[in-house]
């Protein structure tokens, strides 16, 4: 069959994608990505076919304009960008499509694969990579620096919720939504982000149920596969000079503020200060290297990507912002972690991880070089922390991206059987609509 998968956002948002879309190509499948052109040259390599969403340096000026500290900008910016990819993304999907051939594979904020199956009833399963997606009246995700709704009873957490999607997450993503939905004569969504996004197909998660477990009120059908542990490492050794400086001393700490951003520098000169006042040595790691200080303490080097794969086993402590890739690839090398959580996910990703006991938190009002020195020492100096996260380790050493398709493809065949067998396209009109049965 012919795949089409589809997904936002930066680095850790892409690189699982990519992972479960050269799996389905070795099982013999036709697979095409659509993501921002930014990413064409990894799809490229990996032999598979790319549709662009956006023009060259769209990704990067949204990276150099997100100030992920301001939380309303940040989520003005996201869905202003969600909402312009929007109608791009249902076109690019909607030219790769062949009746009755095809199924698609969309992330959390591929909105134009959600809306390719209302127009198109396409076999749609979205694909959530982090647990913070789904709310529960059971227990709601961590969305900020305080766990407010944990505390809340069932009732008023839902309360919360429809409070949020009324004053903040509708107006900036259903607005715009809804607008494009009139133009395909489609009817307007509501509650966009606690319904509409998760397909009717299939819901799946790429985490562990033991990272993160289920709740009753989950959307359904749910199938939670794994982390998918994806990076760039094909095999090739890390740069000469890299691995010079690994070689030369003590494991150093490594601090990454995801590779999203570019707004970071106060992040990477304290954690510059904090490696002089332990006398260690660090590892920042930025493809944006003008947020780093004009010079670095003795023993602290600068690194653009690195596969953590390869990189985090040779940790001594990874010091990162929560995202759901780093989290996971941290848990696989079994390194201690401090989360410095500024958003979306990653305050929900922190909580999970302090919750197995394998790292610690340090929200970005309290990371100074002092602060973040001393969080450091106690981490380094934890033996029972550093036990544990030898513990977890082999829990997540073999990715899931074969078990995920296996389900994907379980869950999607047989309703692309009966779209096929219910199609009746005409030759002229390749915008046809199916009635599934």
């Amino acid at each position: 069959m012919k795949i089409l998968i589809g997904t936002l956002g930066s680095h850790g948002d892409v690189l699982p994608f990519l992972g479960l879309a050269e799996t389905m190509k070795a099982r013999g499948h036709e697979v095409v990505m659509v993501a921002d052109v930014h990413f064409e040259p990894h799809v490229r390599a990996a032999g598979l076919g790319f549709a662009p969403m956006a023009s060259a340096g769209d990704y990067e000026r949204l990276l150099r304009a997100a100030d992920m500290s301001d939380m309303r900008g940040a989520m003005t910016l996201l869905s202003s960008y969600v909402a312009d990819r929007t109608p791009e993304v249902h076109a690019a999907l909607k030219a790769q499509l062949e009746p009755g051939n095809t199924v698609v594979i969309g992330s959390s904020l591929m909105f134009g694969a959600r809306l390719l199956r209302d127009t198109h009833d396409v076999p749609l399963a979205t694909v959530h990579l982090a647990p913070a997606v789904f709310r529960s009246r059971h227990e709601s995700p961590r969305v900020t620096g305080i766990d407010v709704l944990s505390w809340l009873p069932g009732v008023f957490k839902e309360m919360a919720w429809s409070l949020a999607d009324r004053f903040v997450l509708d107006p900036g993503f259903a607005r715009p939504l809804n607008e494009f939905r009139a133009s395909q004569s489609l009817p307007p969504v509501d509650h966009v982000m606690r319904d509409w996004i998760h397909s009717p197909d299939l819901v799946m998660g790429l985490f562990p149920e033991w990272f993160a477990a289920r709740h009753p009120d989950w959307p359904a059908p749910l199938e939670l596969t794994g982390f998918p542990l994806t990076d760039l490492d094909r095999g090739d050794p890390l740069p000469a000079s890299l691995a010079a400086f690994l070689a030369d001393g003590e494991a150093p700490i490594g601090f990454t503020a995801g590779s999203a951003i570019a707004t970071a520098a106060d992040f990477y000169a304290a954690s510059a200060q904090a490696c002089a006042r332990l006398g260690r040595r660090g590892l920042l790691i930025t493809q944006f290297p003008e947020q780093l200080p004009e010079r670095l303490p003795p023993g602290v080097i600068h690194v653009g990507y690195v596969p953590f794969s390869a990189l985090l086993p040779r940790l001594a402590a990874f010091v990162h912002h929560g995202g759901i890739g780093s989290t996971s690839q941290a848990l696989r090398a079994g390194v201690p972690q401090l989360i410095r959580p500024v958003a979306v996910d990653q305050f929900d990703n922190a909580r999970h991880v302090t919750r197995l006991g394998v790292g610690r938190e340090l929200l970005p009002r309290h990371y100074t070089a002092d602060k973040a020195a001393i969080a450091l020492d106690a981490l380094c100096k934890d033996v029972a922390l550093k036990a544990r996260c030898r513990a977890c380790a082999p829990r997540v050493q073999q990715p899931s991206l074969e078990w995920s398709c296996d389900v994907l493809l379980q869950r999607l065949t047989p309703l692309l059987l009966k779209t096929a067998a219910t199609a009746s396209p005409s030759a002229e009109d390749s915008s046809y609509r199916i009635t599934r049965s």
